[in-house]
């Protein structure tokens, strides 16, 4: 993960430019890798700007207060299924982002399962191994 710098460091290093330094003696001013301060001056002289951008992906459908709301409705009613968290939820949300909000807070859900009934021979067999184990 890059090492993002400050934008005063960021406008020291243009400002050093524009006055004439090379890129090596800047770097070597202000501790820096070559690369670093070479990038810098390109997004200078490229986007005419040193802010970074705004970072990607939209904000939160549900909020901490809503989150934290969501977890007390949860807790309480802790045999719900997921389509019933859902109806609980402050605002309408989708499955995965219940599931995504669960998971981060280590409250996991599973699936029921449906077992098939025993058949009367396989009762039987078991009842039969029963049987045997508890005699020893």
């Amino acid at each position: 993960m890059p090492k993002h710098h400050s934008i005063e460091l960021k406008g020291r290093i243009v400002g050093a430019y524009e006055a004439g330094a090379t890129p090596s003696s800047i770097a070597k001013a202000h501790n820096l890798r070559i690369n670093t301060v070479l990038a810098i001056i390109k997004k200078w002289e490229q986007e005419g700007t040193i802010v970074p951008k705004k970072p990607p992906g939209g904000r939160p459908i549900l909020g901490d207060q809503d989150v934290e709301q969501l977890l007390d409705r949860v807790k309480d009613s802790n045999c719900a299924t997921l389509q019933e968290i859902i109806k609980l939820s402050p605002k309408p949300v989708s499955e995965s982002t219940i599931r995504r909000i669960l998971r981060k807070k280590k409250i996991f859900c599973h699936a029921p399962v449906k077992r098939p009934r025993l058949t009367p021979r396989q009762r039987k067999l078991n009842g039969d191994r029963l049987e045997e184990s508890h005699l020893d």
